[in-house]
């Protein structure tokens, strides 16, 4: 089997790149981009010389030096015993790697050759194989959390209208049952901002200026509160409920798939 030099940087440079990417999954945090696109060449570089090594010494002690070198170049280390977990997670994830890879020529059933490097009939580089699977269950996991978050939230999407000032607006509202906003001992409706400009271009077509008992109310924790604007609307319907002199909050942002928030007292 021949070797092909672009077929060995393509190769060991996806792979380094996923071997960095279980370290961070197993960590739970991110490295830095730069860092791990130069970690990676290095070792697909390195991977060059391996089919010359005649020496199993020598192979070894250089697969031990280009791995101490691409670890300690992956973040800055505080103490020395980070650095050494990081050295067993690059091991592991390599060894973790390389039976995956040979699970995958199996599955395919693609001709290989372990010698210093595995040496493989194929027209393309097995690299490209495993970005193509990777993109493939990138895709899925994004296409299965949308549509899981489609059904977990369609079942807490209400019809609301809201009644103001002798004005109507039908909206979608979200039931979050984490918010647990109230004033005056009254839960507290959250609208987006868009459909408050809404509401209030309606209200100022119609004649009428300015909101009833407007309230600044703080929302959120110590060190990361925010005031939102609120004011009381006449009346309210959700799912035919009809509720009178309701509290409705202002959101400095928009929702993705809602007008606002709706509070458990309310449904």
């Amino acid at each position: 089997m021949t070797i092909y030099i672009e077929y060995l940087l393509i190769d060991n440079f996806v792979i380094d790149y996923v071997i960095i990417m279980v370290m961070e999954f197993i960590l739970k945090k991110k490295f830095n981009k730069f860092r791990v696109i130069i970690v990676s060449l290095i070792g697909a570089i390195s991977a060059i010389f391996l089919p010359i090594i005649n020496s199993k010494i020598l192979l070894f002690l250089y697969k031990v030096l280009f791995s101490l070198l691409m670890v300690v170049m992956l973040k800055k280390y505080d103490k020395f015993k980070q650095y050494c977990i990081h050295i067993i997670l690059f091991y592991f994830s390599t060894f973790l790697m390389g039976g995956i890879m040979i699970g995958l020529m199996n599955l395919l059933g693609i001709e290989y050759r372990m010698t210093n490097v595995a040496m493989y009939q194929l027209d393309v580089p097995i690299g490209i194989v495993v970005i193509l699977l990777l993109l493939t269950l990138a895709l899925v996991k994004m296409i299965c959390k949308v549509v899981v978050s489609k059904f977990k939230l369609g079942k807490s999407l209400y019809d609301v209208t809201i009644f103001c000032n002798n004005e109507r607006m039908k909206i979608m509202g979200y039931l979050d049952t984490g918010n647990h906003l109230t004033y005056d001992g009254g839960g507290v409706i959250v609208i987006s901002i868009s459909t408050f400009l809404k509401l209030k271009s309606g209200l100022i077509m119609c004649g009428i200026e300015g909101f009833s008992n407007i309230k600044y109310i703080d929302v959120g924790g110590i060190g990361n509160s925010e005031k939102f604007m609120s004011f009381v609307v006449d009346k309210i319907i959700v799912a035919d409920k009809e509720f009178g002199d309701v509290r409705i909050a202002v959101a400095t942002k928009n929702f993705d798939n809602f007008d606002c928030i709706l509070h458990s007292q309310y449904v």
